[in-house]
């Protein structure tokens, strides 16, 4: 399973050591499917098919050590600000209408959430051809997601019972 990527930005030199990355990153799972079931496990209640979306703007700070002319080693600090949106599709089975009569058939709920997140790391960059540069680097991301709420009112099937959740509402 493979989920989607990318980042598009630009880096601005300002000094020997220090660089400024400034970038748009979008991140994209990919789906997940699942089934809800009895206690027993024998019987299918639902089907989920959920996907998550990230768009993360953020700024990075390297600070190169030094290096030879073509080539350097370089640790970064930096911060984003994502904003996360999941999709939940629900299919309740025959079986699960039956135990939850009021239920819809189908139904779709959205949850989003804005979250600052923080990376640091280190890396190596070294000239390719004349022009180009390969860029190397490792490192560890903050990226905790909490407080998602709830884009619209939906009826949603919560803790064995049918429940109306309003907008803005905490998942």
């Amino acid at each position: 399973n493979y989920n989607f990527s990318g980042e598009i930005g630009f880096a601005l030199q300002l000094g020997q050591a220090l660089v400024v990355r400034a970038g748009v990153e979008g991140l994209q799972s990919k789906s997940i499917i699942a089934t809800g079931t009895d206690v027993a496990g024998t019987t299918d209640y639902m089907n989920v098919d959920s996907k998550a979306v990230a768009f993360n703007p953020n700024l990075n700070f390297e600070f190169a050590f030094p290096n030879n002319g073509t080539s350097r080693f370089f640790i970064f600090g930096g911060v984003g600000y994502a904003s996360l949106k999941v999709t939940n599709d629900y299919a309740v089975t025959a079986a699960g209408l039956g135990v939850y009569p009021t239920a819809s058939a189908a139904y779709k709920e959205t949850w989003s959430a804005d979250v600052l997140n923080y990376s640091v790391g280190g890396g190596y960059e070294f000239f390719a051809l004349d022009n180009v540069t390969l860029n190397i680097d490792a490192g560890w991301r903050f990226f905790d997601v909490a407080g998602f709420k709830y884009d619209s009112a939906t009826t949603a099937l919560r803790g064995g019972a049918i429940q109306n959740v309003a907008a803005g509402s905490t998942v």
